[in-house]
């Protein structure tokens, strides 16, 4: 005969699985958990973490899946796929700035950084004139303007002629840079590392 005592007792055994609402009475959210592992964001004034802090984020998968719902292993894929692509393009953002700032220590005069500064003042990245003029032109077009007050005419047509010799490409990275850079770094800290020696 069953012992239907502890057929009963194994029943009241069985955990009835916990309403969802129990794991979401207090979550945290996304970004709660990035400034948990990165601390509050370096370019706090402008709500944005910097390329380092990213990196430190996205580096481990659970970072990321664990806080992201996905349904199915499919999804867990294409979102691990996602955060792979983001960080191999921060990464690769990262060294160039660091290369292109290397490249052009101690080329430039404290005058002719004044003016790439003035120059670009307005921007908080690249692409605010994209689409519209070039990098280069906004530089030439401030160096004839009245704004120019750091050089002279000839030192302003060397300085246009160095400009021009620069691939654009490199040129765009390097103003890149120093637009990343003014976000977390006092102007003169910029110049002082990049003025040539005079």
């Amino acid at each position: 005969m069953k012992n239907l005592s502890n057929g009963t007792n194994n029943r009241s055994r069985i955990r009835k699985p916990v309403p969802k609402k129990y794991f979401l009475s207090n979550p945290k959210s996304l970004i709660e958990r990035i400034i948990e592992i990165v601390g509050e964001p370096d370019y706090a004034e402008l709500n944005q973490f910097s390329d380092k802090q990213m990196i430190k984020f996205l580096d481990l998968k659970r970072n990321l899946s664990k806080h992201i719902l996905y349904k199915g292993e499919y999804e867990e894929k294409i979102l691990d796929g996602l955060r792979q692509g983001i960080l191999a393009l921060t990464k690769s953002r990262k060294r160039h700035h660091n290369e292109v700032l290397r490249q052009f220590k101690q080329i430039f005069s404290v005058k002719q950084l004044e003016c790439i500064f003035k120059a670009y003042n307005s921007l908080s990245n690249i692409n605010d004139c994209e689409g519209q003029t070039s990098l280069k032109d906004v530089l030439y077009e401030f160096l004839y303007s009245a704004d120019n007050v750091f050089l002279n005419s000839e030192d302003t047509e060397k300085f246009k002629k160095d400009i021009g010799d620069i691939n654009p490409i490199v040129f765009d990275v390097f103003i890149d840079s120093i637009l990343t850079l003014g976000k977390v770094k006092e102007k003169e800290d910029i110049i002082s590392h990049l003025k040539k020696a005079e």
